[in-house]
């Protein structure tokens, strides 16, 4: 991460950031930033730090949620979605080597979960190759063509895979780390501040009025809320 930073040119190069718009290194864009001496504060107000902007028409994706869950409880929850689902979304497998318990034979089968699924992703399965194997277990007729939709993977789903020697709090905090840098870069390309809360103050203003909704039933609120907050007065018997 050090060494990006200080490889990185002053000034993006405008073609650089056009690619780089609206999905940034996404999974269906293919956008490269190169730039050296990258700033950690910057003022769009006072134009500290901002060599130059420019104003981009439309909506972008500038927002990616990072999710997700230890592999055998994601498997059963989400991988349908990350399989099958209409939309496209890149995926990071964090995989440790070592493990902090004796149960060897367990932990291969784990490791060989995790590089079976990156595969899967990136494989899928075409409808000749379920035809096929259908066929070879008996299945004919109606009751063939019906179950072939369900078994068909389009593939060519893209994930990384993110090696540990052991998960411990030197290797987490490094993890950590990375994705913090991913969201600091992305937001210079953006020229926005990654990490700004300004929505999460405006919640806590309403928070405030809503609090004294709850326990005065004439405080003014807005029409969504009241009938929420008259539920919840009916239900704890308040008047």
């Amino acid at each position: 991460m050090k060494s990006h930073r200080s490889r990185a040119p002053a000034t993006p190069d405008p073609n650089t950031t056009k690619g780089s718009w609206p999905s940034f290194r996404g999974a269906q864009a293919s956008g490269i930033a190169e730039g050296q001496n990258l700033p950690d504060q910057w003022n769009a107000r006072t134009g500290e730090n901002i060599l130059w902007r420019t104003p981009i028409p439309g909506l972008a994706h500038s927002s990616p949620v990072v999710w997700g869950k230890p592999g055998t409880n994601g498997q059963h929850a989400y991988f349908q979605l990350l399989h099958q689902g209409p939309a496209i979304h890149p995926v990071d497998f964090i995989l440790p080597l070592r493990a902090a318990h004796a149960l060897e034979d367990q932990q291969r089968m784990l490791i060989a979960n995790c590089l079976a699924q990156s595969s899967a992703l990136m494989l899928g399965k075409t409808a000749q190759q379920v035809r096929a194997e259908l066929q070879a277990r008996g299945l004919q007729g109606a009751e063939l063509e019906a179950a072939v939709p369900h078994r068909v993977f389009a593939g060519n789903r893209p994930s990384n895979t993110l090696l540990l020697p052991q998960l411990d709090a030197w290797h987490l905090g490094a993890l950590l780390a990375l994705y913090e840098h991913r969201t600091f870069v992305e937001g210079v390309i953006w020229n926005i501040n990654s990490f700004d809360q300004w929505g999460v103050e405006l919640g806590k203003q309403i928070a405030t009025k809503l609090a004294g909704a709850l326990s005065d039933a004439q405080a003014p609120v807005d029409a969504a809320s009241a009938g929420i907050v008259a539920a919840w007065r009916e239900m704890r018997g308040a008047s």
